[in-house]
C-alpha cells in the first residue's frame, strides 16, 4: 500500500495535514494541525466526518504521491474533516481536466 502526505490549504492560508492512500486514490478525511500528529495516526482506523452542521470551507488539497497532485475540495475546520474532494474521480471528465493539476502548487513551494 502506498500512502503519502497530504495538505489542505484554507482561504486564510491555514494549512492542515492529512494522509493520502495512493493505492485507492483517496484522501483519508482526518485533518491534523501538524505533520507529527498526522504521522502519529498514520494508517489508523479513524474516518472523520463532519457532524457540526456548519457549511464547509473551500480548500485546495495536495498530496505528494508520485510527482504530486492538487485540486479543489471542501473541509470542516471544526470537525477537522475533508468533506468534498476525497477522490478526484468525484469530478466529471470535463472538470477533471480543468481542476485536477499534476505537480506542486505555489503555496507548497513557498513553504520551503
Amino acid at each position: 500500500m502506498s500512502h503519502a502526505n497530504g495538505k489542505a490549504r484554507f482561504p486564510d492560508g491555514v494549512i492542515l495535514h492529512f494522509e493520502y492512500n495512493g493505492t485507492s486514490d483517496v484522501c483519508i478525511p482526518n485533518l491534523w494541525d501538524t505533520y507529527e500528529e498526522m504521522h502519529a495516526n498514520w494508517r489508523g482506523d479513524q474516518w472523520a466526518t463532519c457532524t457540526c452542521g456548519q457549511p464547509s470551507e473551500p480548500v485546495e488539497l495536495y498530496n505528494d504521491y508520485g510527482d504530486g497532485t492538487y485540486w479543489p475540495g471542501e473541509a470542516c475546520r471544526k470537525c477537522m474533516a475533508i468533506t468534498k474532494g476525497l477522490r478526484t474521480d468525484e469530478f466529471s471528465d470535463d472538470d477533471l481536466e480543468l481542476l485536477v493539476k499534476d505537480g506542486t502548487p505555489e503555496w507548497i513551494k513557498d513553504e520551503s
